[in-house]
């Protein structure tokens, strides 16, 4: 009997069941999809069901986008997907096609059987049938690697096919040791753990790609503390140094206290990714700034790399990072390619390092500002209905209201663009709001407008179908006044300027107050703030050709098919939007039969911003369509 394909040292990403997705997964052609016990009457090949659909005799496919956890990449994985082709219905096509923002990645067997853009044939030949096969790809192949895989598509022409163990291979680990940390000492107001040596006792070093624990440097860049820093070598990998000291001489760590390391990156070698890595009892917990290459488990990212030719000082809360109550022995400084010089590192505790009140700049209170250029509103919401009571306000004398409503309803305002709000690193977005009791959203959101582009900040499960969003946690407890903060650099607004808000709920009823900017100071917010990758940026609509407007309609092409065929052109129809829906493009190479679309674009009209809503129309048909 012939052995199975093994799935040892595969990290599944798909077996029994989709990764939770934004978008829900979606089928076209005759046939149904779904995952089943026992597919083409065979065992699955992990776990207890396949994905597998009805034999069709055209293109029949499945797909999802957005899903959590999405799926990433390091340097030496493969993509693994295992297929079972039934002897008796062969497909003339396999296809698979992975989305990190767009849908530009497909890999085929068989014959091209796809009109909706190219695909890297890995083999003429389909699988052979009547056997789990185990499909390998290198994501270099099809363009992939750099940035998180949120959805994927299973397309096949004629026949059927099983689909099980979905995920990648897992770069071994060799020659990549533990990362290590730190002692105690200091004075008042910072616990030093390492500035100008190692602490002592010591209880073992290491290193990586190249790094030492013998260069510590005196200038270029002159130290930042003390007299030395230590310094990264030039490495176009992974490349770290760590250390750790004996259990009983660590560091306890309380919650709310602040880990932090200054940082300086060399200007002509900046790396993808800084990391910093801590150990305690259970384990190494770590922080990254920018992309996430580091195959060997999980980080929280915090944010874009660090600015280069100066002084960074990296600050990371412990409860963030799951650390409150434990002791620290140990901590590594990780970069994936560039250099670095690495100084003074440890820890600070509200009680001795009292922060400073951040700034606070109040945008609106009791009154929308007096520079509002437009204002709108869907559903039940009205920028009428400011109350003074049920609850009392909790700033001024007045908050604005979303009354109860079901779906999707909310409020929005904008300001002209020399009376827009300037948002600098540091800064925290923040409102106020009160959730009425027994009748509470099931998502929140606070939406800022940056002159082109709506981002987005959710509490609460994803009910906004119209674009990304950045989720800060669950919705706020009802009953009592809740301060919603936001860092603005998780929603990419740092160096930007904020021209409007938009006050969102998906059912429920709620009160709104006092918003505006924090500057400085440590942060105050009520609900808990987690970093999470943004999706990727959507294509703005101004890198299209417009080709006629008039009377409030924007005609311009869009490519139905692939990208840049102008053969395959469609219209798109965009007539002035008069309502609150304020939608951003949709992946126009998103896997679907129908050609139709739904999209924003927002144009400035002198001091206002007109916005528009879109459909496309099919060029066979010239009929308009939607896609909702």
């Amino acid at each position: 009997m012939e052995s199975l394909p093994s799935t040892e040292g595969l990290f599944l990403w798909i077996d029994d069941s989709f990764p939770i997705p934004v978008q829900r997964p979606s089928t076209s052609g005759s046939g149904s999809w779904g995952m089943v016990d026992s597919p083409l009457g065979l065992a699955p090949l992990s776990g207890n069901q396949s994905l597998v659909g009805a034999a069709d005799n055209g293109r029949h496919q499945v797909h999802f986008t957005r899903a959590v956890p999405s799926l990433e990449l390091a340097q030496g994985e493969k993509l693994v997907v295992h297929v079972y082709v039934d002897p008796a219905n062969l497909p003339s096509m396999i296809m698979f096609q992975w989305n990190d923002g767009n849908w530009n990645h497909r890999a085929r067997w068989g014959s091209d059987e796809f009109p909706f853009g190219p695909s890297v044939q890995i083999s003429p030949s389909i699988p052979e049938a009547g056997k789990w096969t185990r499909l390998e790809i290198d994501p270099a192949q099809v363009g992939l690697g750099d940035r998180p895989i949120g959805g994927m598509a299973f397309t096949i022409f004629g026949g059927r096919v099983a689909f099980d163990a979905i995920g990648k291979t897992i770069a071994p680990a060799t020659n990549t040791p533990e990362p290590a940390l730190p002692e105690a000492g200091g004075d008042a107001n910072e616990v030093i753990w390492i500035d100008d040596e190692l602490p002592s006792p010591i209880r073992r070093v290491g290193l990586s790609g190249g790094d030492t624990w013998d260069d510590w440097i005196t200038e270029n860049p002159a130290p930042v503390s003390g007299g030395r820093a230590h310094r990264s070598s030039l490495n176009s990998g992974l490349h770290q140094h760590f250390f750790q000291v004996p259990n009983g001489r660590g560091w306890d760590i309380n919650a709310g206290d602040t880990l932090f390391t200054s940082v300086y990156l060399y200007p002509d070698a900046v790396p993808e990714m800084v990391m910093l890595q801590w150990v305690d009892a259970s384990g190494w917990h770590r922080a990254r700034w920018g992309a996430n290459r580091f195959p060997f488990g999980s980080s929280l990212r915090l944010g874009d790399v660090p600015v280069a030719g100066e002084w960074v000082r990296l600050e990371i809360s412990v409860d963030d990072l799951g650390l409150a109550g434990s002791t620290i022995t140990g901590m590594a400084f990780t970069l994936f390619g560039g250099k670095a010089a690495w100084d003074a590192s440890g820890h600070s505790s509200p009680g001795m390092n009292q922060p400073s009140e951040p700034e606070t700049e109040l945008w609106l209170d009791d009154a929308l500002p007096n520079n509002t250029v437009r204002r709108a509103v869907s559903g039940n919401d009205s920028w009428d209905d400011w109350i003074s009571e049920n609850p009392a306000p909790f700033s001024g004398s007045a908050s604005h209201l979303s009354r109860r409503d079901s779906g999707l309803h909310q409020h929005f305002f904008l300001v002209s663009d020399a009376d827009a709000w300037a948002i600098q690193s540091g800064d925290r977005l923040f409102s106020y709001i009160y959730i009425r009791p027994g009748i509470a959203p099931s998502m929140v959101m606070l939406q800022f407008f940056d002159g082109s582009s709506w981002r987005r900040a959710r509490w609460g499960s994803n009910r906004f179908p119209f674009g990304p969003s950045t989720r800060m946690g669950n919705v706020p407890p009802a009953g009592e006044w809740v301060r919603l903060e936001v860092p603005a650099i998780d929603l990419g607004l740092v160096g930007k300027r904020v021209e409007g808000v938009a006050f969102t709920l998906f059912d429920g009823e709620a009160a709104w107050d006092a918003l505006g900017r924090l500057s400085g100071g440590r942060s105050s917010a009520s609900t808990s703030s987690v970093a999470f990758d943004v999706d990727s940026a959507i294509d703005p609509i101004s890198e299209l050709a417009v080709s006629r407007e008039s009377e409030g309609v924007i005609q311009i092409e869009i490519p139905v098919g692939q990208e840049d065929s102008a053969s395959d052109a469609g219209i798109v129809l965009i007539e002035r939007s008069s309502d609150l829906e304020i939608w951003e493009l949709f992946d126009l190479q998103e896997p679907r039969d129908d050609q139709s679309v739904e999209l924003s674009v927002s144009t400035k009209t002198g001091r206002a911003v007109q916005f528009y809503r879109a459909r496309r129309v099919a060029p066979s048909s010239g009929e308009a369509t939607s896609n909702r």
